[in-house]
């Protein structure tokens, strides 16, 4: 994990093949047992839970298939944690990613 209240994550550079992403949290629904009964989900800490698509910020200079802008899937155990002043955000090597989608303009 990778923390710094004083910098923002544009300030943040990747070098080599490193990708910084926003991650886009799912939200967590309701579990309706047989009976009725509803289970709330709740967030917890486990890898299990991060999340595993995203938003590409930044790339490093020899990054080759994703852009800015882009979303990346990623497996649950991959990536390195980045705190900074303006939010929480993830950075992976290209070679994590497992597909991506092109934002349409």
């Amino acid at each position: 994990m990778i923390k710094d209240k004083n910098t923002n994550v544009e300030e943040f550079i990747p070098m080599q093949n490193f990708i910084v992403v926003e991650p886009i949290q799912l939200e967590q629904g309701e579990e309706v047992t047989e009976s009725g009964l509803i289970i709330s989900m709740k967030q917890n800490e486990s890898v299990t839970d991060r999340p595993t698509t995203g938003k590409v910020l930044s790339v490093g200079p020899d990054v080759k298939y994703v852009k800015k802008d882009y979303e990346i899937y990623w497996p649950k155990t991959d990536g390195l944690d980045l705190t900074f002043k303006d939010g929480e955000f993830m950075m992976f090597k290209e070679d994590s990613i497992v597909g991506y989608k092109v934002k349409k303009n």
